[in-house]
């Protein structure tokens, strides 16, 4: 198998992600291996308030090759 292409495609959340990746199948791209998902969490001090704050960002990752 040649693959002339590579991609990961990434997301917020599952929904968006299935949608992405259905409008890419429809272009001949395929799903390569399975699906990774990653929290990234940042942390800082809030000076003026007093205590410390967070955020933490869900990604969902599909690599996507096309011959």
């Amino acid at each position: 198998m040649n693959i002339i292409e590579y991609k990961i495609i990434t997301a917020s959340n599952p929904e968006s992600l299935m949608k992405k990746i259905n409008d890419l199948i429809v272009e001949e791209w395929i799903p390569q291996g399975g699906i990774a998902y990653c929290q990234d969490t940042q942390t800082w001090e809030n000076e003026r308030k007093g205590y410390q704050e967070s955020n933490t960002d869900e990604i969902y990752l599909q690599a996507m090759i096309r011959k």
